[in-house]
């Protein structure tokens, strides 16, 4: 989503959340964290390719260290 206009951007994830809330699993990539994170149930944490992490939201925000490195939080 970087580059679209933030009202483009917010309609594009209301869509995909009502598609996922109608029970159609979305794999979203995407790295704004925080609108994923309020809208995900699980969260998978890539880096140059390699699964690093993975969790809920609420799991991998509480790992200090995946914070700092990945998030930027």
């Amino acid at each position: 989503s970087v580059g679209l206009a933030p009202i483009v951007k917010r309609e594009l994830f209301e869509r995909i959340a009502v598609v996922a809330r109608s029970g159609i699993t979305v794999l979203l990539v995407e790295q704004d964290v925080a609108m994923t994170f309020a809208m995900s149930n699980r969260n998978y944490v890539l880096s140059h390719g390699r699964l690093v992490n993975e969790g809920t939201s609420q799991e991998l925000l509480q790992d200090e260290d995946l914070r700092k490195s990945y998030l930027g939080l």
